[in-house]
């Protein structure tokens, strides 16, 4: 999907599973890294990721306290900005 995403193919199943794994702090930078990735294919993949939910998750991680995870979240902030 990263490399050869299209807008006329179906969501990708994983995007679900991906919003479970931010849950895991573990885990977590690779998982918004990924987002980040995906979203940045464009309006639709936004819609799609808006779509499964992400909001509340991403809600939860704004005060996060890792620069890591800020600079990935105001990628990911920016992306559904722009879609809006």
């Amino acid at each position: 999907w990263l490399s050869g995403g299209s807008t006329e193919r179906a969501p990708p199943e994983q995007l679900p599973i991906l919003l479970q794994v931010l849950l895991s702090p573990t885990h977590r930078h690779a998982a918004l890294v990924l987002l980040a990735r995906f979203v940045a294919l464009g309006p639709w993949a936004v819609r799609e990721t808006l779509g499964v939910g992400i909001f509340p998750y991403l809600l939860k991680l704004l005060p996060a306290h890792s620069p890591e995870l800020r600079h990935v979240l105001l990628h990911l902030w920016a992306h559904i900005f722009l879609y809006d």
